[in-house]
């Protein structure tokens, strides 16, 4: 009897030691770096609720969340809860300066045609991504990936990460972070995918069938329209891209 209770104790504890293996959080790093409110509110309920499931998370964002609000009394203890979670889990590397660097006001500029607008987005967010990379927090979080002491993220919660989840939005300097981590990466996007997403993702979009989100139509293509699509992928796929070789260094 002795030793059936015993076994059953030894199986017990394997099966809470699995469990927990099972169990165990991921340590996420998340890059939202445009400088737009609209662009950042969408993402922070997600980040939210990883970090209620247990995720340990490292926020790149140039909107920081409030992480002590409150919101009123009602299931005060609750929202406090909540509160505190969130504070332990999530740790922030703030970008708001990109809010005052000077490019931004080259997307103020009228009477752009679309791919003048476009090439003007795509020059602005590279700079912008440049500026980023070259904050301490983000130079720290860099050195991360190689160093063993004292290179950690904001502490020392996040030395290596599970995933990487970046905002991508046509400019794709930050996805780099995924391959520096040796981590896999998730891309994440507040509208439709751009041209470069879905060729990333082995789903390049016939420009004939599936014109870009950009294009002012979606179907029913005249022979005009098909031409001025595939001109305008080719343009897309010669403009999206952006070196980031002198940003990160393996």
């Amino acid at each position: 009897m002795a030793r059936e209770r015993g076994s059953l104790t030894v199986s017990l504890l394997l099966l809470l030691i699995a469990t927990e293996r099972l169990a165990d959080a991921a340590k996420i790093l998340a890059i939202f770096p445009v400088p737009l409110k609209q662009h950042q509110l969408v993402y922070q309920p997600l980040i939210e609720e990883l970090a209620y499931r247990g995720h340990d998370i490292v926020l790149v964002t140039t909107d920081p969340m409030d992480l002590q609000r409150s919101n009123g009394t009602q299931q005060q203890q609750q929202q406090q809860q909540h509160q505190h979670q969130l504070a332990d889990r999530i740790e922030q590397i703030d970008l708001s300066f990109a809010y005052q660097l000077p490019v931004l006001e080259q997307l103020n500029v009228d009477g752009l045609d679309g791919r003048d607008m476009l090439r003007k987005v795509f020059d602005v967010m590279r700079t912008i991504s440049a500026e980023e990379l070259q904050h301490p927090a983000m130079q720290k979080l860099i050195r991360a990936a190689s160093s063993s002491e004292g290179g950690a993220p904001p502490s020392n919660k996040c030395i290596r990460f599970d995933v990487v989840i970046v905002e991508w939005s046509g400019v794709t300097l930050m996805n780099a972070f995924a391959e520096h981590f040796r981590a896999p990466l998730i891309g994440i996007a507040n509208g439709g995918a751009f041209i470069n997403a879905h060729e990333a993702l082995g789903n390049p979009n016939h420009p004939i069938g599936y014109p870009s989100i950009f294009m002012p139509f979606s179907e029913d293509l005249s022979l005009l329209q098909r031409i001025s699509s595939v001109l305008f992928t080719v343009w897309y796929r010669t403009n999206a891209k952006g070196g980031l070789e002198c940003y990160i260094q393996p």
